[in-house]
């Protein structure tokens, strides 16, 4: 997976140079500083942007590596859009609170008919796209996009599979966050980054599956008819979204680079 880069120098360069920066986003800092960030596909190219900080004779004054935090896209002010879905109005929620806190535009996805588990089973046994009510606007000036929604027997929820075929070549960087049941054990999502990368034709930029099953009581072992009738409270929202904070962040020399950064 790519590795995301943040590169500080000194003074203040012209967004026109992004292209020589592979494609880095420019911002301008505190300080007569300027910052270059973004995802690389490997170490050559690393080499190959430091390469053009030294060309131009610029100061380098810091290299970092790792996972874009969350908290950089309320910081740098990222045009950032949620999309969600929500059956039983648990991610509908996280989605609402998660909007709350990065300041984001918020997509609803509705469908035409009602849902029902019947619905939900056929749809994943002829691998049907279910009609769906969706105003994207200009989505393609989103610089990131983040899905919200479950997870249905170990696929993300069919609602999304049409929402997919219509965005696949209109975004560029995206996330997935998802709540669903996990009574089927830990594991049972472990085949989501490879059908959302199918299904969008590139990686996420990072992926959040969190289980129902970690919000109850360990004993005795939660059903699937518990986690389905489980509807999450402003305690579980809270502990979401400090968890969606602490996954997205980045090693702790890093988040004092971003500190120091920022003052």
């Amino acid at each position: 997976m790519p590795d995301y880069v943040e590169i500080r120098v000194k003074g203040q360069l012209d967004k026109i140079w992004s292209k020589r920066f592979a494609g880095l986003e420019i911002f301008h800092l505190k300080g007569n500083e300027t910052l270059l960030s973004g995802f690389l596909p490997d170490q050559a190219a690393l080499h190959g942007v430091l390469e053009s900080v030294r060309d131009l004779n610029l100061t380098l004054m810091s290299v970092s590596r790792g996972r874009e935090p969350l908290k950089n896209i309320k910081e740098k002010k990222m045009n950032t859009t949620v999309i969600s879905y929500s059956y039983t109005g648990n991610n509908d929620a996280l989605a609402s609170k998660f909007v709350k806190e990065i300041g984001a535009n918020h997509i609803r996805i509705t469908e035409s008919n009602n849902r029902t588990t019947g619905t939900i089973i056929l749809d994943l046994i002829f691998n049907r796209k279910p009609k769906i009510t969706m105003h994207t606007g200009e989505i393609e000036k989103s610089d990131i996009v983040i899905f919200i929604g479950p997870v249905w027997i170990g696929q993300v929820a069919t609602p999304f599979r049409s929402c997919f075929k219509q965005l696949k070549h209109r975004i560029n960087k995206y996330a997935f966050i998802s709540l669903s049941g996990g009574a089927d054990g830990p594991d049972c999502n472990n085949k989501l980054p490879n059908e959302l990368k199918k299904r969008l034709g590139k990686e996420p930029q990072f992926l959040i599956d969190f289980h129902v099953t970690d919000l109850l009581p360990s004993e005795p072992k939660p059903t699937r008819e518990d986690t389905s009738q489980y509807r999450i409270n402003d305690k579980d929202l809270e502990f979401l979204i400090n968890s969606i904070k602490t996954t997205t962040n980045l090693t702790p020399p890093k988040e004092d680079y971003i500190k120091k950064m920022i003052n």
